[in-house]
């Protein structure tokens, strides 16, 4: 039994956007409890966490494939890869945006023109207040002088590269959940499959298209 809080550890993996409501949020299926938000898909084994999920219909088991290798990775390897990889800075927010509260944050109000006649007319234009920003100030940023990784960062792994992001996320699960090795089981295509630890696993299904990676593990 993992002694983490449910939420904590699925909440990465949660597509708050997607169109797919069951995506929205941790589900069940199966032995199985899931989360996806479309490039990394983990699930738990039920009996290793104390939660209880909705159960959905859709058939998710084909988006893991069949094992057919096995490549052990250390916490520690990863970890080297991904701090190794990045080209980017990380920033914090200091201080918020300041919404505009006449337009409600989306640079547009709706005007009425009443004409001689009497006719009405609506039309949706530019807010005069934020001149269509939606905010009256952006966010405040701060860079903490740690690495942090851009969209093109990647590493090369069995043949094709994943986005330095996803690896990164995936050594953040692993300190959750007290994994200090990941097992790569299977690949297939463009979709990686790890064992993060008995009964836990990632999908990582998010390859990049055109590699142009600086490291390889």
């Amino acid at each position: 039994m993992l002694d983490i809080d449910p939420d904590k550890l699925f909440d990465p993996y949660v597509s708050y956007e997607d169109c797919r409501p069951e995506f929205q949020k941790p589900f069940s299926y199966g032995d199985y409890l899931c989360a996806t938000e479309t490039h990394m898909f983990l699930r738990v084994d039920k009996s290793l966490l104390n939660a209880d999920f909705a159960t959905i219909d859709r058939d998710v088991s084909k988006i893991f494939p069949e094992a057919n290798c096995c490549v052990s990775y250390t916490l520690r390897e990863l970890e080297e890869a991904v701090d190794a990889s990045m080209t980017g800075e990380e920033e914090i927010v200091v201080s918020p945006s300041i919404e505009c509260d006449e337009c409600d944050g989306t640079g547009f109000v709706e005007w009425e023109y009443i004409s001689r006649h009497g006719h009405t007319y609506h039309d949706e234009l530019q807010c005069p207040c934020c001149d269509g920003r939606g905010t009256f100030r952006e966010k405040v940023k701060r860079k903490t002088g740690k690495k942090a990784a851009n969209d093109g960062d990647c590493i090369g792994i069995g043949g094709a590269a994943i986005y330095t992001g996803y690896l990164a996320q995936m050594c953040e699960t692993m300190r959750l959940i007290g994994s200090n090795h990941a097992e790569l089981i299977a690949m297939k295509g463009h979709i990686y499959r790890f064992r993060l630890l008995s009964g836990v696993e990632l999908v990582i299904c998010a390859t990049v298209q055109e590699p142009n990676y600086r490291l390889k593990i």
